[in-house]
């Protein structure tokens, strides 16, 4: 599998479900990011991630330096 460039962009939609709860009240925003193009960008099993989040936007950085 070839590494991208740094500035290498790919772009996959997805959709903020729920968390489910057995009806006990609001349930939470859940969001389920999957797929072999994470491993193409640095995402490996196991290894753990930072996420920073601001209004609207997610940045989900590797915590390893790659």
């Amino acid at each position: 599998m070839s590494v991208p460039h740094e500035d290498q962009q790919e772009l996959h939609h997805y959709t903020v479900g729920y968390t489910p709860n057995g009806y006990r009240g609001n349930p939470s925003p859940r969001l389920i990011i999957s797929g072999r193009w994470l491993e193409k960008f640095g995402f490996d099993t196991g290894h753990p991630v930072i996420v920073e989040a601001r209004r609207g936007q997610l940045v989900i950085r590797t915590e390893l330096n790659i």
